[in-house]
């Protein structure tokens, strides 16, 4: 019986942190999905704006939220009218954020910010790293 509880707790030291590489590597790899959707969505506002790029308003970038005209003003009343382009902003998974900051170097400190990071005059967004709350 003993070599049985032995074995098992040798099998459980095994399995248990490839486990959690799976869940990190998966936490990665959903968050280059998220970033790479947010960049295409960004170059499409872009392009539709005439390289405006989205307001970045209490950390979010609501112009890509809802309707807006040519100039990027919302809700507007004739067309052409763009987007939306997403319903919500993206949670980032390695930190559960999905606030937006903005980003105050380039490249940003990505380590320092949760949620994502982005710079109204290119329209750039990058993964925010830190486990903090904000």
């Amino acid at each position: 019986m003993m070599i049985v509880v032995v074995a098992m707790a040798i099998i459980a030291g095994a399995v248990i942190p490839q486990m959690e590489d799976a869940v990190e590597d998966s936490r990665q790899s959903t968050m280059l999905t998220s970033l790479h959707q947010l960049q295409t969505i960004l170059e499409r506002y872009k392009m539709e704006h005439d390289g405006r790029t989205p307001v970045l308003v209490s950390g979010s970038l609501p112009q890509l939220l809802g309707p807006t005209d040519k100039q990027g003003n919302s809700n507007p009343g004739v067309p052409p009218v763009f987007g939306p382009y997403l319903y919500e902003i993206p949670t980032n998974p390695l930190n559960d954020s999905s606030v937006i900051e903005a980003a105050t170097t380039i490249p940003p400190e990505a380590e320092k910010y949760p949620g994502w990071l982005y710079d109204a005059n290119t329209g750039q967004v990058w993964a925010g790293l830190s486990r903090g709350g904000s």
